[in-house]
This record gives C-alpha cells, sequence and structure tokens, in this order.
C-alpha cells in the first residue's frame, strides 16, 4: 500500500475517522471519496444538528471534524466549540467559499484553526490532516 493510501491508518491499522459536516451534498461527496481513497473512515453531516446527532451517536473515536462555516441553521464557528466540548481530542479544519469568512473566523475561534478555502484540493487537505493527526498521536 502507497503511503498516500495510509494516511488514515494509525498505528492500531483502525482508520481514522473523520466527520464531514457541509450542506452541499456535492461538496460532501467528493471529500468522501477522496478522504476514503486515503483511509479515512468518514462520517457525514448536511447540518450542525445532524453534526451533533452523528457525534452523539458514534461511539468510536471521531479524529477530526471538518466543517463548512457558513450552513443554514448552526455555522460551523457555532459547531465546532460544542462538538469540541463533548470530544476534547477532536482537531477541526474549517472550510468556506466565501473571502470574507477568515476575518470572521479568526475572531471567533483559535486563530491557529486550520482554514481551507474552498476550492482546495484533495491532495493539500490530506497533508493538512495528516500534519494535524500527526502532533495528536
Amino acid at each position: 500500500m502507497s503511503e498516500s493510501k495510509q494516511g488514515g491508518q494509525s498505528e492500531s491499522s483502525e482508520p481514522k475517522t473523520i466527520l464531514i459536516v457541509d450542506d452541499e451534498v456535492k461538496m460532501r461527496a467528493i471529500l468522501k471519496i477522496g478522504l476514503t481513497r486515503h483511509g479515512f473512515s468518514v462520517l457525514e453531516a448536511g447540518c450542525g444538528e445532524d453534526a451533533l446527532r452523528v457525534s452523539r451517536e458514534c461511539e468510536r473515536p471521531i479524529h477530526l471534524l471538518l466543517v463548512d462555516v457558513v450552513m443554514p441553521g448552526m455555522s460551523g464557528v457555532e459547531l465546532a466549540p460544542q462538538i469540541m466540548a463533548a470530544r476534547p481530542e477532536i482537531k477541526v479544519i474549517l472550510m468556506s467559499g466565501y473571502r470574507d469568512d477568515q476575518v470572521f473566523l479568526n475572531a471567533a475561534l483559535n486563530p491557529n484553526t486550520p482554514f481551507f478555502h474552498k476550492p482546495f484540493t484533495i491532495e493539500a487537505l490530506i497533508r493538512k490532516i495528516q500534519e494535524l493527526l500527526a502532533v495528536s498521536r
């Protein structure tokens, strides 16, 4: 297996789990395909409320939250702290297609929280995910 395929494998050979939260079905599908091809286990939610439910119901660790900033109802900036409160070990990556969101994010969350402006490449995302998850070992 190539190194890129092993990106989501932990030392115990269980895949790392990522929760994708985005209201755009196509974006979730593209991300899911890319992440599963790199060995990650993927959970999905289309809104903040669904993400909270998925997080509550998931009995295994969720290693990373990949969340869109702008969604109907609860924003990603509102959602992330709630998931982090229940799962303090989780890492977070924020993403958005709106240029003005970076200013909003810096005021609302830790400025060190990774941010990806849509569109981005799956390769760049995988590199950042591997970096974040390597730190948490």
